[in-house]
Formats: C-alpha cells, structure tokens, sequence
C-alpha cells in the first residue's frame, strides 16, 4: 500500500508540475490557450464556403474602379449603406499588368470591413477587349512560365488566417478577354493536347489546374475555387461550350456564371428568368454536383420602354422561386461605364428612387438572403464548422431613398458649379450643380453613369421670360424686374398657390431628369424691391412647402444665401449653397447647418490670384466646401482644393 501511494504521490507530482508549465505558457500567451478565431483554417486542414441550407449568400462588386482594383472602405461603406446590409464577399480584380503581385492591402481593407475577399486573377497585358494575348498567356501559364507569381500568391494568401474565394480568367466562353477560348486555339483540336478535345477550352482548362494545383503544392487550406463562365456562349458554337473549359469536380468548389440584361439601350431586352431558362442545359451540364453561384448581373436603367425597377423585381423572384435551378449565392455587379456611340451602363442599384426601393426591398429580406457564411474545415473525416457573422462596419442611419441621398451628399468633399455652356466634365468633384435646361441630355447622362451627385439649379422666386412655362404664370404674381437681370421679374411668393402648380412640374421635371437635389433660387424676396410686401415668414412658408414637395419627389432641398433665415429654415433644408459670405462677412450664419452635419456650398467671385489660397483657406477653417469663379458660371468655377 505505501509503495503504491507513493507511485501515486509521484504521478500527481509529475502532473502537476505538467499543469503548472502550461498555465505558464499561458499566462505568457494568453489569446493562443484559449481565443481561436472561427475564421482561422487549422494546421493541415482545409476550409472550404460550404451554402447554407435555407438561404442565399449575397455578394457584390460595389465599384472598385474602371481596372476593378481600387478597393477602398468608402465604396464598401456606400455599397453598404445603399443594400441596408455588408454583402458576405466583394470581387476585385488582380490584373497581372498592373501589378504581379497580388495586393495583401486590398485583402486586409475587405477583411477588417467583416466582408470574405474574392479574388478575380486576370491574367492580360492591358483592359483592352477583343484582343489576342500578348503576354501571361494561357499555354505559358501551363508550360511555368508565371509560376513565380502564382506561388508569391499562393505563400500571401497562405499567411492569412482567413479564407478567401478566388475565380481564374473569368467567362473565357465568350470572346472579349484575351483567355477566350477564341484567341487560343478555338475549335480546333491538333495544335494542343488530346485531339478530340478543342485547344482553346482545353488549354484554359489546363491553365487554371496548373494554378491550383500551384496553391495545393504551397499548402495553401484556405481557398474556395470558383469555375466562372458566361451565361451564353460567344460565339455559340458547340465547341465553346462551358463544360469544356471546366477543370474538373477535383479542383473547382463552386460553380458561378454572369447572366445581364441590357448593358446599353440598344441592347435587345431580355428578362434574367428567360435569358437564364434557355441556357439551362448548359449550365447544367457543369453545376451537376457543386453549388451553384449567380457571380454577375445587372441591367442598365434609362431603357426606352421598360423599368430598370422591374427588371430587378422580376430577377429577384426568378432568383428565389425558380425551378431551374438552386441558386446558393448572388452578386450584383454595381458599377455604371461608358458603352459604344455615347451610350452609357447604368447598372449601379442606386441609378433612381425605382431600382433603390425594388433592390432594397429583396436584398434587405433576410428571410431570403444570410448574413452570414458557412465555412467547413476538413481533417481527415471530422468537419469543423465555422460561421463568419457580420461586421456591420457602418453606422450612418439609412431607412429610405432620401436618407440614402443624404448620406451620399455627406462624404463628398468638392464641388463645381456651372449654369451656362457645355459643363466640363473633365472638373474633378463630387457634386456638379447645373442648370439642366441649359445642359445636353447626354452631359446629364454622363454625370449620372459617373456617379457624380447633381443638383439642379431653377429659380423659384422669379419669372423668367425664356422659360419654355412663362405663359403659364398669372400677370398679378409677376412683379418688378430684378436689378442685375433684366429678363427675370420678382413673384409674390405669399400667394404661391396661384403659380405652385408650375413650380410642381419643374421640380418633378428634374426628378426625372435624375437630379439628386434642386437649388431653389431667388428665395430671398424679401430682402428686395418686388413691388409686393413679402417677409421673412412668407419666404420660410415657401420654403417650407417647397422643401416638401421636392423631399416627396425623392430629391434634397438647397437652401441658396438667405443668411437670415438659416436657423428658422433649417429643418427643411438639407444643404446650402452660398454667394459671397466672405466678402459680406455672413459665413457665420451658416454655422448652425454645419453643426446639423449639413453641408454648404461656398463661392465667392472674382477673386484675385493672390488670395485664392486664403478665400479656400477660409472654407476649409469653417469646414464648407469651397470654389472660386467669375460672376458668369459658365466654365470659370475652379473648386477649393
């Protein structure tokens, strides 16, 4: 008995002196005894996006730029802030020519956002479309020639310790990117590889396989790979069909293909559900075991004849009903470009009121889309699952279209203010204040599908006798003529009844146009020789009801000088734009709508070279957004740097 008690004293001495060292190594590293990140692939294990059971993930291009690649937290708070939710991933594009290796800053930026990085590798010397390779080509990517960039990326993505998604050459069925199975090799089946199989598709295939399996080599656990190709084949020809260029259920994870509508207004239209139904075989015929991912859509909006608005109803109930085919995952492509014969894309969801509310009512409906992503971790025949829940990195209160509008006025920082002539559109600013009835319709188009925010200039206390609605105003509202223009005439606004109809029709007119705010002008009867008794109450009255009327319309209200009235109008108005305060000495009475986070358009005129700098100084110290110009606003503003 006390031989074996002492061979147990010994063995609860041994373990714990055991205990005592581990609790040491974790009181030296605390976080690594007992905090793991769900997000962390473990040692020799691999993590892969799994779909969830019920749901749909959502992902997005949220506008990272013409190249694809400008990744940055203010298009992933805009992108954000428009859905009403973080998408689960976001697209950039690595494009070799830019940059062989692979931006670990971009990652970060969507990870610290709580958003999953999605990688699109685009092997091309330049974004030139419908052009054949001149360098990362296909058979040089299967013959090593790029493996030094391909492990360099293997080794960064290796050293994160979360997953990502990454697609290689996307939609190389069609004929635009210089992987397209078009300009290497086609049909034709004697120049590489297995001769009954055609050299475009197959050397695409071998090329994306050499890359994986480049990552498999380099130990790298935690990719999830996507085969992407185009709903329809271009050209459609039995040998650029999809399956062709897939690499095979042993290296792909996921399938996904794009599907658009109308790109431009000279497209034909087509709905998603049809456009999708008659290529369903295709699609078929690749996504028979993995899941199945809608990686790119859109439509533009501005098509004669159709809505925008319920082109995206009618995709998001084909999405979610359709018998097709199970949908895991969408992303929306949001981004607005300039197409052929001064055509614009315009697929951005933030296009109208219409599109907002449409996209917004579907993608908001968590019933319907996850908030979070599905991982699995695989050693050996134990499956570890891990949920990334998300990071609403975003804290801007957004209910409807108008508190959108706001805050998309609140992160812009420059503005450029032209009334007359062609604007020049070369201006680099946020906000373009225009008048529209002096502006072509394709100006206005082109600040639209460069997301530019416009405001639109009308004058809402005078007559105008150039107007195409002049005839339209009783005589008895028509007052005296103003000092400086003699073409316009005061309005009694205390009777505003009398003409409100008229006013109605132009702000509902610039509605139309795609106007995101109105600049009201000649508010300030009050302070003039008009031939009528109009006071400060009667012009906040009109303010007030102006305001409204344009709030309904979906645009905001710019209050235009009236520096003695700022704090009684302040409710109604949701900027300002503002003439000469420093000159007057008033750019203090504006203060208290910059205490309300609103924001006021400063300019004064003719200023000298020499106190340029101290005029934009001065904005700047009273936190206004600054411009200087001659009197005439036709081309001559320069805005505050």
């Amino acid at each position: 008995m006390l031989k074996m008690w002492k061979n147990v004293k010994l063995r609860y001495l041994f373990g714990l002196v055991i205990f005592l060292a581990i609790l040491a190594v974790c009181f030296i590293n605390y976080s690594s005894c007992f905090f793991q990140k769900p997000t962390t692939p473990p040692e020799n294990s691999k993590v892969k996006l799994i779909p969830d059971t019920d749901k749909i993930y959502l992902g997005a291009f949220p506008d990272f730029g013409g190249d694809e690649d400008d990744v940055s937290i203010a298009r992933l708070r805009e992108f954000s802030a428009l859905v009403g939710k973080n998408p689960v991933w976001v697209y950039f594009s690595w494009n070799l020519y830019k940059n062989e290796h692979l931006s670990k800053h971009n990652l970060e930026v969507i990870h610290n956002f709580g958003i999953i990085p999605f990688i699109r590798i685009m092997p091309r010397a330049s974004t030139n479309e419908f052009v054949k390779p001149t360098k990362y080509k296909l058979i040089d990517i299967v013959q090593g020639k790029y493996d030094y960039i391909f492990k360099e990326a293997a080794r960064t993505i290796k050293s994160l310790n979360y997953p990502v998604l990454i697609d290689f050459a996307v939609e190389p069925n069609g004929d635009w990117f210089p992987w397209s199975g078009v300009f290497n090799g086609a049909g034709e089946t004697r120049n590489y590889g297995d001769p009954n199989y055609p050299d475009g598709p197959e050397v695409y295939r071998d090329a994306y396989r050499h890359v994986i399996d480049i990552f498999r080599e380099n130990g790298v656990n935690n990719v999830t790979w996507f085969f992407h190709f185009n709903v329809e084949s271009v050209p459609n020809e039995k040998w650029n069909l999809p399956k062709y260029y897939y690499p095979g259920d042993n290296y792909i994870d996921w399938i996904g293909f794009s599907a658009y509508g109308p790109l431009i207004p000279s497209d034909d239209w087509i709905e998603l559900g049809s456009l999708i139904h008659k290529n369903i075989q295709r699609i078929k015929e690749v996504a028979q075991n993995k899941p199945v991912a809608l990686l790119e859509f859109g439509v533009t909006d501005f098509y004669p004849g159709h809505s925008k608005s319920k082109w995206l109803e009618n995709a998001f109930n084909y999405i979610k009903d359709n018998t097709d085919i199970r949908f895991n995952a969408i992303a929306y492509w949001n981004e607005n470009w300039e197409g052929k014969n001064n055509e614009f894309a315009v697929l951005r969801l933030d296009s109208s009121r219409e599109a907002f509310d449409t996209a917004r009512h579907y993608l908001g409906n968590e019933k319907i889309f996850s908030n979070s992503l599905r991982f699995t971790g695989e050693r050996g025949k134990a499956q570890d699952m891990h949920s990334i829940q998300q990071n609403h990195n975003f804290h801007f209160k957004i209910n409807n279209w108008l508190d959108y509008q706001r805050y998309r006025l609140s992160i812009t920082d420059s503005w450029y203010w032209q009334l007359d002539g062609d604007i020049d559109l070369d201006k680099q600013a946020d906000i373009f204040d225009i008048d529209p009835y002096n502006t072509s319709p394709y100006h206005i188009r082109y600040l639209k599908a460069h997301n530019k925010f416009i405001v639109c200039y009308f004058s809402a206390g005078t007559y105008e006798n150039w107007r195409y609605d002049k005839g339209k105003f009783p005589g008895d509202v028509v007052g005296k003529t103003l000092r400086d223009w003699p073409d316009e005439r005061w309005l009694n606004i205390t009777r505003f009844n009398q003409f409100k109809g008229i006013i109605e029709n132009r702000i509902t007119q610039l509605r139309q146009l795609g106007c995101n705010a109105i600049e009201a002008d000649n508010i300030d009867v009050y302070n003039n020789d008009s031939g009528f008794n109009v006071t400060k109450k009667d012009a906040i009255k009109y303010i007030k009801w102006l305001s409204t009327y344009t709030h309904n319309q979906g645009m905001l209200f710019a209050l235009k000088n009236g520096s003695d009235i700022v704090r009684d109008s302040e409710p109604y108005v949701d900027l300002a734009i503002v003439e000469e305060c420093q000159k007057y000495n008033e750019c203090n009475a504006y203060i208290p709508l910059i205490k309300k986070g609103k924001k006021v358009l400063a300019v004064e005129y003719d200023v000298p070279n020499a106190k340029v700098l101290s005029v934009c100084r001065e904005f700047k110290k009273l936190d206004f957004i600054g411009g200087i110009s001659c009197y005439d606003l036709n081309g001559c503003f320069t805005p505050c740097k």
